[in-house]
């Protein structure tokens, strides 16, 4: 009886040639680099964990008093375009500021635009 593991010619332990093997191309670098890319298994998470974040930091709109209300609409009053402004305002849950000319005033809106942003005057906390 005959070795199939001597003889070069007959099949290899676990029943195939080395011959058999298919021939593996060389990967271009762009290829390489795809293995190593991060991966994120949680498509969205990270916006999501964002918008709760966002949602619970929200404040509740401040009650102003009668006297910066009335400071508020004299501000108001004198104000005029291309004016360079300090607004802070209430809007979706938040102070935000913004700074420059005041491009429009709207009485009939009751509303600015400052910095391409209209801010309506009932929502304006300080004017500077």
């Amino acid at each position: 009886m005959m070795d199939n593991r001597k003889n070069s010619d007959g099949p290899k332990p676990g029943g195939y040639n080395l011959s058999d093997k298919p021939v593996r191309h060389k990967m271009t670098m762009s290829e390489r680099a795809k293995q190593f890319a991060p991966f994120s298994a949680l498509i969205g998470l990270e916006a999501a964990i964002a918008a709760k974040e966002a949602e619970h930091s929200r404040e509740e709109k401040p009650e102003l008093s009668e006297d910066v209300l009335n400071d508020l609409n004299q501000r108001i009053s004198n104000l005029y375009v291309k004016d360079y402004v300090k607004v802070t305002y209430f809007s979706a849950g938040k102070y935000l500021t913004v700074c420059g000319e005041v491009e429009n005033l709207d009485s009939h809106r009751r509303a600015l635009v400052v910095a391409g942003r209209e801010i309506h005057f009932k929502d304006i906390c300080k004017l500077s």
